[in-house]
């Protein structure tokens, strides 16, 4: 698989979990991961498996877990086609009692652009919303702006300047769903995050470049990009 290191995506579920259990034997064990990747981990001075905390990784991906949550990250362009699977593996085949309350997808990317200064022309798009701070004046801006879809997903998404270079940007969207409580779990978690990913992730891709690349459109001010 090709590695992006610009770019992030996560699965984060929600709900009352045991760092203690997720050993990378115990992922071997139940078939989430194979032989070579459990040896990986174990010889991996990174691996932790304490109370409070839990964190390991294979050639690509990322597991960690903490009381409150548990995490899979990749910079894998490929990898994301696992996260439902491992989450069906885990949650539904193995910690079906577990009680999850919700689960977000995420997307992290950096971006360049034609853009001299992206943290100044994200500042004065501000200036020029007609917003009544015209006279205030930017270097920087940061934005972040959410939109509550139809089918309950609260959308995030965050831009800033990269800290890789003034000409990057920096985007992040976060896809968030809440599963309502219920008596007795009857959810598949796997199905639920098969159903959204590639879509959302898709459309998170789509957004970030999309702004990336108008970035380097002239405004109306003095002094444009």
């Amino acid at each position: 698989m090709a590695q992006d290191p610009s770019t992030t995506v996560s699965l984060v579920v929600t709900g009352a979990m045991n760092p203690r259990i997720h050993h990378p034997s115990w992922y071997r064990a139940i078939d989430a991961i194979s032989k070579d990747a459990e040896q990986l981990a174990l010889n991996d001075s990174e691996t932790i498996v304490m109370e409070v905390h839990a964190q390991f990784k294979t050639a690509e991906y990322r597991i960690g877990c903490e009381p409150d949550k548990w995490t899979i990250q990749s910079s894998e362009s490929e990898a994301e086609k696992q996260f439902a699977d491992l989450a069906r593996i885990v949650f539904d085949d193995n910690l079906h009692e577990t009680p999850v309350h919700a689960f977000g997808l995420n997307k992290a990317m950096h971006v360049a652009t034609t853009c001299e200064n992206v943290g100044e022309r994200l500042g004065r798009g501000l200036i020029n919303a007609d917003l009544g701070v015209e006279d205030f004046g930017a270097s920087s801006g940061t934005f972040e702006v959410v939109r509550e879809r139809e089918d309950g997903c609260r959308i995030k998404f965050q831009v800033q300047p990269s800290a890789h270079d003034d000409k990057f940007l920096f985007g992040y969207l976060n896809y968030h769903y809440t599963i309502p409580a219920q008596k007795d779990r009857h959810f598949l978690l796997g199905n639920l995050v098969d159903k959204h990913i590639s879509e959302d992730m898709a459309e998170a891709e789509d957004l970030i470049k999309n702004l990336a690349a108008a970035l380097g459109n002239p405004i109306q001010v003095k002094n444009g990009c």
